[in-house]
């Protein structure tokens, strides 16, 4: 299972970049196109899952932290909160079966 959260989709990151340089000098708006879908995309490239799509794939989810704190301050459910409650049912199905087995 894959949680995206805070990913490097820079053009110069290597495959197994282990830098721990922070500096944000505007790369990633060279992408242009869905954070989500890229890095769904790198992992589908990789062969570590299969799928259509980052919406489609059970075992990618694409969440925001950030979001979902903004979310329950303003005490809304929007959809970082839907995402996180997937995720959270999603997790469960598998901790279930894990246990059944």
């Amino acid at each position: 299972m894959f949680v995206c959260n805070k990913v490097d989709i820079t053009k110069e990151a290597g495959e197994f970049d282990e830098s721990d340089d922070d500096d944000d000098d505007g790369e990633e708006a060279e992408w242009g196109g869905d954070k989500e879908e890229i890095v769904f995309n790198q992992l589908k490239e990789g062969n570590l899952l299969s799928g259509e799509s980052s919406q489609t794939c059970d075992l990618f989810h694409a969440i925001s932290a950030k979001d979902v704190r903004d979310e329950r301050r303003k005490m809304i459910e929007g959809p970082a909160t839907l995402r996180f409650q997937g995720f959270q049912t999603h997790l469960q199905s598998l901790l279930g079966k894990v246990m059944k087995s």
